[in-house]
């Protein structure tokens, strides 16, 4: 065997085991699903404890256990959050602008998703649906109560009040076209839900279980759901 041959299989071995080892274990069975998320969840936990944002393992592990903000994300990014192949989630949700910045890396990258606590709003509009595989571990939860909508304009409100509204909905809705999930997901309002609660920015929230989210919102990849 020659050393180019020799060099090819190196390379193909090595190579192959980076590619397994940040890509969810897609069999029937939960529990190497479970134990390979809660083998990430510990390494950011050993990271950053309960609360932070950080990269590890290589820049391929995103941890963000934090309020999605300008300055955490900044930090995400700064620490190579670029890069990442799979980021494990706590989060409340929080600015449109920047959940969308690391959505897009999330949808470029064929990222994967292990949720270890909450996703919520903002959160679960743009990571959750852009990540390539979803896990919701045990005790977990993803929700929803909106996002930037024309029901947010207003003639009380200044002319750059409203163009940064309508920045923020094209924006959203040009994310949502590019993930293939439907943006009434978080936009309508579920059948059942009680008109007390429309209320434009309401903190109530909703989920929705496996089944509709695939046949009803074209949510793909959903590995392991205990929504």
């Amino acid at each position: 065997m020659n050393k180019i041959k020799i060099i090819t299989i190196f390379l193909i071995i090595i190579l192959g085991g980076c590619a397994e080892r940040w890509t969810p274990p897609v069999s029937e069975h939960d529990s190497d699903i479970i134990q390979w998320s809660r083998s990430n969840v510990e390494k950011c936990r050993a990271q950053i404890g309960d609360t932070g944002v950080s990269v590890a393992a290589d820049g391929r592990l995103g941890c963000f256990f934090d309020e999605i903000s300008d300055s955490n994300v900044k930090k995400f990014i700064d620490q190579g959050g670029k890069d990442v192949r799979v980021i494990v989630v706590n989060s409340g949700g929080g600015e449109v602008d920047a959940a969308i910045d690391v959505g897009e890396i999330i949808l470029s990258n064929d990222v994967t998703i292990i949720v270890s606590g909450f996703c919520l709003s903002s959160c679960a509009n743009y990571w959750f649906t852009s990540a390539k595989y979803k896990i919701v571990l045990s005790d977990s939860f993803v929700a929803w109560h909106g996002g930037p909508s024309y029901s947010l304009l207003s003639k009380e409100k200044s002319d750059e009040y409203n163009s940064n509204i309508m920045k923020k909905i094209n924006r959203s809705d040009a994310f949502m076209e590019r993930a293939g999930v439907r943006k009434n997901l978080f936009l309508d309002w579920p059948d059942d839900w009680p008109d007390d609660r429309k209320i434009p920015g309401s903190p109530y929230m909703w989920s929705y279980d496996k089944e509709k989210l695939e046949r009803d919102f074209n949510v793909k990849g959903i590995l392991y759901y205990q929504n």
